[in-house]
């Protein structure tokens, strides 16, 4: 058995997982939300992928919490996978860190550069197109990389985990990515970004939108909103941004 664990907003990580899933012999994709009231997490499995987007140069705090809890076979065959805008940062080298002082050796860590949600830094459209064909390549490349268990190394740069630091304080606190607003005219109350958040942070009772203080900034919930009624604090909201995966359905993103 092989199980792919991913993390994913706006879709990039799900196709990555999914196509691996499809292309592996008994293979089980799971998203690793699954978890996150589960102190240890036991994996019994010949490989174990775990899939998740960048975020600041580093993996999401959600992913970097489902290392901490894994627990699985001295035998097993591990990689990683990060899907990125321009650069990973040290999001896989620091996963490798924290798996290690797990116990778990990772044999291999991978990157695939896909459209980029992030909103201030997002891909303009006309590169779109281009970036999901090289992708596709690149996962072909890495699917076969995984069947022949092939095994390597990624440096880590120092460099990325301060100037990661320094732009999500100032996302965060300056931009106001984790303060979401919603303009009530033009919200609907349909409830589906309380159906994808994949941290469970969006309650929607009637016409009342609230929200906990979970947020992973995957911007699943501003990119999927289909009357683009959501953004963080400081976003303006009448331009064209939103960027999803176009292989991915919004019914596969539903937890709920």
């Amino acid at each position: 058995m092989n199980k792919v664990f991913y993390f994913s907003g706006t879709g990039n990580s799900y196709c990555i997982a999914k196509t691996i899933t499809g292309a592996l012999d008994e293979c089980e994709m799971i998203p690793i939300n699954y978890y996150y009231n589960e102190d240890k997490v036991k994996v019994d499995a010949d490989t174990i992928g775990i899939v998740f987007p960048v975020y600041f140069y580093n993996a999401p705090k959600a992913v970097k919490d489902f290392f901490k809890k894994l627990k699985i076979k001295d035998d097993t065959y591990v990689y990683l996978i990060a899907t990125m805008g321009d650069t990973s940062g040290n999001a896989v080298a620091n996963g490798i860190s924290i798996l290690k002082r797990q116990g778990i050796h990772v044999n291999a860590g991978f990157e695939v550069a896909l459209p980029n949600n992030s909103i201030v830094f997002s891909t303009k459209p006309e590169k779109i197109d281009k970036l999901m064909e090289a992708g596709e390549d690149t996962i072909k490349n890495i699917i076969e990389s995984i069947k022949t268990r092939v095994n390597n190394k990624l440096s880590k740069n120092y460099l990325y985990n301060p100037i990661g630091f320094i732009v999500k304080s100032h996302c965060i606190n300056n931009l106001g990515f984790k303060k979401m607003k919603v303009d009530k005219e033009r919200c609907t109350s349909c409830g589906l970004c309380e159906k994808i958040c994949p941290m469970n942070n969006i309650q929607v009772e009637g016409e009342k939108i609230s929200f906990d203080n979970k947020c992973e900034m995957c911007f699943a919930c501003i990119h999927r909103c289909p009357q683009k009624a959501i953004g963080y604090k400081k976003m303006k909201m009448d331009k064209d941004y939103q960027i999803v995966n176009p292989n991915v359905d919004v019914k596969d993103m539903m937890w709920r």
